[in-house]
């Protein structure tokens, strides 16, 4: 089975706009050695010094790996809860990472009643937010905008 670059997939894929902002995305990991692995099909892993970063979906134009989806989009999800991603607290990478995940953290919704009593204290790269979910424990990002990559 093939293991394409995100580069790959995207240029088929996305338009113009999306496009630019996400190769400019996946340029920015790369300079920051932080190069998307793949995992499976549209899907890739970003490590730095071997501490899981983000994640990366894409929706191809074909049927099959949606990833919820729709066709032409892609998704960031930056994991924000410690025990997903290690101690990234100790991890010394660049604030604009930070920000991402203090932005676009997961408020407890009470969708499945494990955050009770309604959400959690989490430290999300060294900062405290209350109300936080304890289940999916991410930040995610679909079809981010230019302003966010920046």
């Amino acid at each position: 089975m093939s293991k394409p670059t995100p580069e790959i997939i995207f240029k088929e894929a996305l338009d113009d706009e999306k496009q630019k902002i996400a190769l400019e995305f996946i340029a920015w990991l790369r300079e920051n050695k932080t190069s998307p692995s793949w995992q499976v099909t549209n899907k890739w892993r970003c490590n730095y010094k071997g501490k899981l970063i983000c994640h990366i979906f894409m929706r191809g134009l074909g049927k099959g790996a949606g990833h919820g989806l729709d066709i032409g989009s892609y998704r960031i999800i930056v994991p924000v809860r410690d025990d997903l991603i290690g101690r990234v607290n100790d991890v010394s990478f660049d604030e604009w990472i930070k920000e991402l995940a203090w932005n676009g953290r997961s408020v407890c919704t009470d969708c499945c009643n494990k955050c009770t009593p309604r959400g959690h204290t989490l430290i999300v790269y060294g900062k405290e937010f209350k109300g936080m979910c304890n289940t999916h424990g991410r930040a995610i990002f679909d079809n981010p905008d230019a302003e966010m990559i920046e």
